[in-house]
């Protein structure tokens, strides 16, 4: 609505507020959460991180010529 006539709706303020305001207002509650939970957890063990990271090169070329 105009500004003028702002002052005849009579919708909720809720419902007024623009949904790229209310995006930015979620992505900062979402990273906020994501933050403190990742830093309340604890952290995975070492023997499960460094296998995350390992690629067996053989294997990879043994599937590769497989195909």
């Amino acid at each position: 609505m105009p500004c003028q006539l702002e002052h005849l709706d009579k919708r909720p303020s809720i419902v007024r507020f623009n949904f790229l305001y209310f995006s930015i207002v979620l992505f900062l509650i979402s990273g906020i959460v994501t933050i403190v939970v990742s830093l309340l957890t604890k952290p995975i063990p070492e023997k499960y991180v460094s296998e995350i990271f390992r690629i067996d090169f053989k294997k990879f070329d043994d599937y590769r010529y497989q195909v």
